[in-house]
C-alpha cells in the first residue's frame, strides 16, 4: 500500500545572502520529495537577496505545490520564522537558512521518522559542514564543529542530557510538525524578544521527550569565517538571552536533567559576571563550574558507553 506524502513547508528566512540563496533554493528543487512548498521571507536585506529569490521563483516555481517570496523591514530571525510558520500550509515544517543547503533525501528521511513516531513533535538530523565557498569541512557538523557525543542522541534520556550539557544542533537539520507551533497543546511560536530562537524551543521539546534524532546528515550547514568573531556586546546579549531561555524552561525538567540544567545556568551566569567585571573570584567560580560540568559530561559518556555495551550483548535496539 502506498502511503501519501504529507506536504512539507520549507521555510527560508533570508538576510543578506544574495551570493548563496540561489544555491540554497536549488537544493530544495533537486530534492526528490514530491510534496513541497517553498516560502522565502527576506528580512530587510541590504543586498539583492530578494531579487535573486524572485528571479529563481519565476523560473522554477512550477516545480512545487506552492512558492511564495516576500519581504519585510528587518525584524530578526525569530519574528521572521513566526511569520513564515503562520503562512505555511504543510503538515511538516523544515527550516533552511538562505545560505544552507538540503541534501537529497533529507526531507523524506525526516518526514518518514515523524510518520513512524507520532508522539514526537520534531526530529533533527546531522548536517555536513561546508565553508563560504561550498567546500566540505566536516562530514558531521555535530562531531566536527560541536564535539557532540553523537551516540548519546540515539536514546531519549541520553538525548536530553547531551543537549542540556553540550548544545550541538546545526540549524538546517530540524523538521517540526506545524501543529507543534500553532495548536493549543503544542510548543508555541519562537520568542521574538530573545536573540536566540533555537535554544528555548529545543528545551521545551526536550522537557516533553518530544524530540527525535536521525544520525544521517540531512542538510549542509555553511560556516562563515565571521561567525567566530563576535563583539563582546553581542556575546553578552546572547548569554543573557540563553540564560533567560534556560530559566524559563527549568521548571519543566525533573531529576538529574533539572540538576544539570541548573548547573549550566549557574555557569552561564558566572560567565556573564566575568565578562562584566573580570573579577578574579568570579573567574575562579566559573572555572570550578566548568570543571564540575566536564566531570558530569564525562560520567554521561561513560553511562552511554556502558548501556551500549550491554544493549549490544542483549541484541536490544534503541529508539533513534
Amino acid at each position: 500500500m502506498t502511503v501519501a506524502s504529507p506536504l512539507i513547508s520549507v521555510l527560508v528566512p533570508a538576510y543578506n545572502h544574495a551570493g548563496y540563496i540561489e544555491t540554497c533554493l536549488e537544493s530544495i528543487r533537486l530534492d526528490p520529495y514530491p510534496q513541497t512548498e517553498v516560502l522565502v521571507l527576506d528580512d530587510g536585506s541590504m543586498d539583492d537577496t530578494l531579487g535573486v529569490a524572485q528571479g529563481w521563483c519565476g523560473k522554477f516555481g512550477h516545480h512545487f505545490v506552492r512558492v511564495q517570496v516576500a519581504t519585510q523591514a528587518n525584524q530578526g530571525i525569530a519574528a521572521t520564522l513566526n511569520t513564515l510558520i503562520r503562512s505555511a500550509r504543510g503538515e511538516y515544517v523544515a527550516i533552511l537558512a538562505s545560505d544552507d543547503l538540503l541534501l537529497p533525501g533529507g526531507l523524506q528521511a525526516r518526514a518518514t521518522y515523524l510518520l513512524e513516531h507520532p508522539t514526537h513533535l520534531a526530529v533533527f538530523g546531522d548536517c555536513q559542514a561546508i565553508d563560504e565557498h561550498g567546500r566540505l569541512l566536516h562530514l558531521s557538523a555535530m562531531r566536527g564543529l560541536y564535539r557532540s557525543f553523537v551516540p548519546a542522541l540515539h536514546s531519549p534520556a541520553g538525548r536530553v542530557r547531551e543537549l542540556i550539557l553540550r548544545w550541538s544542533v546545526p540549524g538546517p537539520g530540524l523538521m517540526v510538525r506545524r501543529s507543534a507551533y500553532l495548536s493549543p497543546g503544542g510548543i508555541g511560536l519562537y520568542d521574538a524578544a530573545l536573540s536566540v530562537e533555537d535554544r528555548p524551543f529545543y528545551l521545551k521539546l526536550l522537557s516533553r521527550n518530544a524530540l527525535g534524532f536521525l544520525g544521517a546528515p540531512v542538510a549542509q550547514y555553511r560556516v562563515h569565517s565571521r561567525q567566530s568573531v563576535r563583539s563582546e556586546q553581542r556575546q553578552m546579549q546572547l548569554l543573557h538571552d540563553v540564560v533567560a531561555a534556560e530559566e524559563q524552561a527549568y521548571p519543566d525538567f525533573v531529576g538529574s536533567e533539572k540538576l544539570f540544567l541548573s548547573l549550566v545556568i549557574r555557569r552561564n551566569k558566572a560567565q556573564i559576571v566575568v565578562l562584566n567585571t573580570g573579577d578574579p573570584l568570579s573567574r575562579l567560580r566559573l572555572r570550578f563550574l566548568n570543571l564540575v560540568l566536564r566531570a558530569i559530561y564525562l560520567f554521561h559518556i561513560i553511562v552511554i558507553r556502558w548501556d551500549d555495551l550491554f544493549s549490544g550483548r542483549r541484541g536490544d535496539r534503541r529508539e533513534c
